[in-house]
């Protein structure tokens, strides 16, 4: 039996219709009234809709209360729904990613419901009730308050106009002071009543008593409610012990022990070289500034100095970390040849990574490779090197060696550990990362400019074992650049 072919209307009209067969099966499309939202613990967000309800689906990683303000608590992910007159309106995927300056928020300031300040003052005494109530899933360690007393006092003093009079007035002068209370733990559900009597100065007068802010304390962060703006914010509320962490080229990091490398150099002038490959991150204030002594240096000598970094959260804890570095004079007859070389090929704003780009495609390009000269001093090399252009493969290291340096690069050496004779090359800085440098040209070509291990090890293994060194001697290599 032969089928008819459909007409192409008909099978339009099939196509459009399923969609709306499919919803009327109950199978949902992909929900359009989902919004995202990402914030940081102990951040908020409003996602207010007029005439609604607010309900999480985990009130321990974000609370929303009445009027559709969202607290975040903890690291995660939760759903905001939004009804109004009991049906979904919308809903709000919000995900709460960590915030190093405030850790999880055990209870949020919105779980906290503070009664009314009760006070009188009578026979020269103030009496005061607040009651505290935690309304939140957590348990509150302790809460402080602080309140602002204003009023007058009463002074004598001797009446205008009449100089060494006898007789006094008594006159009312403004008064202030503030008194400070604390509660124990709280737990969920549970409240706890701040009654406190403070006995008053003679002749002072209580008008007014506010809270002028107040600590709410659970798990190893703190709730702040400034009572007079009527806000909250959140920080730790456990004591920060701990300093920053420095980090990049100091300490054991900064010196190779087994060539005996200094693997910064700086000159004076370029101080701010000491600083540009050093940085520190304190555990809750994140990047911090550093600071590094360089009093024990005598810029117009050359020679290896010991410095001290230093790093300062806001807590007051200071980490401290000596480092080795090695000065040279800009006037010494090699630097200056060097500076003439780099003002040719280099500009001053390029980044680490071009100059050193740079740097080797003159040294690859301008010298000629002869078996000839010893392997005594890397300064005395470099220089036969820009005086005859050519030179083995120690005076190419060294050549590249001197303009890295003069150029503010860190570098360092390496040597074959085994196979067929002696060979050097350069270990480069770049990007908080260090690379293989080899401006000897070989046989089976390689141009070997910021070369991984991998990739080093790989030609090497094609080569006959060209660049076989000891991986304990220096440290690993950077990602490909």
């Amino acid at each position: 039996m032969s089928m008819r072919k459909k007409p192409a209307y008909v099978m339009l009209l099939v196509l459009l219709a399923v969609p709306a067969l499919i919803m009327a099966a109950g199978v949902k499309k992909a929900d359009a009234k989902t919004a995202k939202k990402t914030i940081a613990v102990g951040k908020t967000c409003s996602v207010k809709t007029e005439g609604c309800t607010y309900q999480s689906t985990n009130e321990k990683v974000a609370f929303i209360n009445e009027n559709g303000w969202v607290t975040a608590k903890k690291k995660g992910t939760v759903v905001i729904w939004i009804k109004k007159n009991g049906k979904e309106k919308k809903r709000v995927s919000l995900t709460v990613k960590a915030n190093k300056k405030v850790p999880t928020i055990g209870v949020c300031g919105d779980e906290v419901k503070i009664g009314a300040l009760n006070w009188s003052a009578v026979d020269q005494k103030l009496r005061t009730s607040q009651t505290i109530q935690n309304n939140g899933t957590g348990k509150i360690k302790k809460v402080t308050a602080v309140y602002k007393i204003t009023g007058t006092r009463q002074e004598a003093q001797p009446p205008s106009g009449i100089s060494g009079a006898s007789v006094t007035t008594t006159v009312d002068v403004p008064y202030q002071t503030e008194y400070k209370v604390k509660s124990g733990a709280i737990k969920a559900g549970g409240e706890h009543t701040l009654n406190w009597e403070k006995e008053l100065e003679e002749g002072v007068t209580v008008e007014k008593t506010v809270l002028k802010e107040i600590r709410v304390y659970s798990e190893k962060s703190v709730a702040i409610l400034n009572g007079i703006k009527g806000t909250w914010s959140y920080t730790w509320g456990t004591k920060d012990k701990k300093p920053p962490v420095i980090t990049g080229l100091v300490g054991k990091k900064a010196y190779n022990s087994h060539y005996k490398d200094v693997v910064r150099t700086v000159y004076k002038g370029k101080e701010s070289w000491l600083l540009k490959y050093v940085s520190a991150v304190d555990n809750r204030d994140g990047k911090v500034k550093v600071t590094v002594d360089t009093s024990k240096i005598d810029w117009n000598k050359k020679g290896v100095y010991t410095v001290i970094y230093r790093a300062k959260d806001s807590a007051g804890n200071v980490a401290k970390v000596k480092t080795k570095v090695q000065v040279r004079v800009a006037r010494n007859d090699l630097d200056r040849y060097a500076a003439t070389i780099l003002k040719r090929i280099v500009r001053e704003s390029w980044s680490d990574e071009k100059k050193a780009r740079a740097i080797y495609k003159y040294v690859r390009g301008k010298m000629a490779y002869v078996d000839s000269n010893d392997h005594a001093s890397w300064e005395r090399s470099s220089l036969y090197a820009i005086r005859y252009n050519s030179g083995n493969c120690f005076c190419y290291y060294a050549l590249s060696r001197l303009l890295l340096t003069r150029c503010g690069i860190p570098n360092q050496t390496v040597t074959r550990y085994r196979g067929h004779g002696h060979h050097w090359w350069n270990f480069v800085y770049i990007k908080g990362s260090w690379y293989h440098f080899d401006t000897t040209p070989r046989r089976r070509n390689g141009y070997f400019c910021l070369w991984t291990d991998a990739r080093l090890t790989a030609y090497s293994n094609r080569a006959g074992n060209s660049h076989i060194w000891n991986r304990k001697w220096v440290p690993k290599s950077g990602s490909p650049l």
